[in-house]
């Protein structure tokens, strides 16, 4: 790959390596998209965890990017289609400029030796430049549909902790108030951990939390799911190497009861799992570690919190929610 002409070639998530600080630093700055789960990290942990084998793709140009695989995708068999396609929160296309990374799309839909029946767009934020060049594009020349994708729910706590909580209503703060004193008069601690020389250890801790949750005895846990525990294991040694690791565990007399994981990249936190000691559930820990966290996070300036796919429980922690759409391009050829 070169920045004056695109050519079509596979590489392995080894021979990416070499380049994936580049490809990171055009996904920090593309406006917009949900920045963490467009990034290295989550991507290449889902090709290798969450799907079948498929061959990876990447087109650059002048710092822009278009990472790709091709694949079956029922009822298609051969769709070029983002890496991570489990819940379609990132983007494929990554640079500063709309147009350049449009042009990269376009010149591979063009590429003579890339027979494809399907082109699968994920995590195009809605009220994005990127989209409204992406139709004007589309219009008239290819034949595709949109979906509503996996929107995020996400906060600023770019003026830190205090102005984030004062932001949520009066009686948000006053639990919270409440069950900080309960918790620090049964001697709940909390630990923090960026780095850690075993990770192996780490998940282990998350998981004797995680076999005492409400959410494991009732079948609800994503780590019952054989798939989903290879990912987050796998994601959890990435970002343990890489230095983007964020976990947090509250304990009591030494005994991990509650545990909140998550990972940055640049000024973006992105929250994966949490889970706390069902026999603890009267001091909320749910609440107290996400506050914790966000603590740390804005002491270290970061300035977004991604908490994820929409649910209830998290809008109280929420400013805005990003939505994000899914577009299939059909070939004309097909």
């Amino acid at each position: 790959m070169t920045s004056s002409h695109i050519s079509l070639c596979t590489v392995t998530p080894k021979a990416f390596k070499e380049q994936i600080e580049c490809f990171d630093q055009a996904v920090l700055e593309t406006p917009d998209i949900a920045t963490f789960c467009s990034g290295s990290d989550w991507i290449l942990t889902a090709h290798e965890t969450l799907h079948p084998p498929r061959p990876m793709h990447a087109w650059c140009r002048d710092g822009h990017w278009l990472l790709a695989s091709m694949g079956e995708l029922p009822p298609f068999a051969r769709v070029l289609q983002p890496l991570e396609m489990t819940w379609a929160f990132g983007c494929p296309l990554s640079g500063p400029d709309p147009s350049i990374s449009l042009q990269i799309l376009f010149d591979v839909i063009r590429e003579p030796h890339l027979f494809w029946q399907v082109i699968m767009l994920t995590g195009i934020p809605e009220n994005s430049t990127l989209w409204s060049e992406l139709q004007q594009r589309l219009e008239g020349r290819y034949a595709y549909e949109v979906f509503e994708g996996a929107d995020c729910i996400q906060s600023h706590i770019n003026e830190g902790a205090d102005a984030f909580l004062s932001c949520r209503s009066s009686k948000f703060r006053a639990n919270l108030r409440r069950s900080e004193r309960q918790a620090d008069q049964h001697g709940i601690t909390y630990e923090l951990i960026t780095d850690f020389s075993d990770p192996d250890t780490l998940f282990q801790r998350m998981m004797q939390v995680e076999q005492s949750s409400w959410k494991f005895a009732s079948g609800r846990s994503i780590f019952l799911i054989g798939r989903y525990r290879a990912f987050y294991e796998k994601l959890l040694h990435r970002l343990t190497a890489n230095g983007r690791l964020r976990l947090l565990f509250a304990q009591q007399d030494g005994q991990d009861v509650a545990y909140v994981f998550g990972g940055v990249l640049g000024s973006v936190y992105r929250g994966f799992q949490l889970s706390y000691d069902n026999n603890f559930a009267a001091y909320s820990l749910g609440h107290l570690v996400q506050w914790q966290m966000i603590q740390q996070l804005a002491q270290e300036s970061v300035e977004l919190y991604d908490l994820g796919m929409v649910m209830d429980y998290k809008k109280r922690w929420a400013d805005h929610t990003l939505k994000l759409l899914n577009v299939v391009i059909f070939s004309p050829h097909f």
